[in-house]
């Protein structure tokens, strides 16, 4: 499965990519399932095993919506949302909030006149499953890198959880 992943960065730049998960190992996946311990299995919360100063806190819904919050030390660093397609306007919503939860935070290294266009850009792609949110300026780099992995990791689980993206086999 295909999923899209729009990232502003704290340069004011949207990284895109679109990730294929099932190049995943499976053992990554099922290490970041076992974080999904609510009844539904469609929320989770932890600590990264790598990074124990990485926290994350993912809610999702039953009808293809999520958003995840990471923080570093107790400081936000990353807010996504991810939609699946499965209903429009909830998509809409959970994009309109991850929209308004962005306006109000300092992300950008240099605040700049373009943010409301960049806030408007970022939760507008058609691409749907879509990963969208923001990274904060004061990430280390081995840091960056275990967010950027574990936002797709959590939305693969998810997605498994929804019956949108088969079970890997051993």
């Amino acid at each position: 499965m295909l999923l899209h992943r729009h990232t502003l960065c704290p340069n004011g730049h949207l990284v895109t990519i679109q990730k294929d998960l099932n190049t995943f190992a499976i053992s990554a996946i099922e290490k970041y399932a076992s974080f999904f311990t609510t009844t539904d299995r469609l929320s989770a919360s932890g600590a990264v095993t790598t990074a124990p100063d990485i926290t994350f806190e993912w809610l999702g819904t039953p009808f293809g919506q999520a958003k995840l919050e990471c923080r570093s030390r107790g400081r936000l660093v990353l807010r996504d949302a991810l939609v699946l397609g499965r209903d429009a306007k909830l998509d809409q919503g959970e994009l309109r909030v991850l929209a308004r939860d962005l306006a109000g935070e300092q992300v950008l290294e240099q605040p700049s006149e373009e943010w409301p266009s960049l806030l408007r850009e970022l939760v507008s792609y058609p691409e749907r499953p879509l990963l969208v949110g923001a990274l904060w300026a004061d990430i280390p780099l081995d840091e960056l890198e275990k967010l950027t992995t574990l936002n797709l990791l959590l939305s693969a689980v998810y997605l498994q959880h929804l019956g949108e993206f088969p079970p890997q086999r051993s």
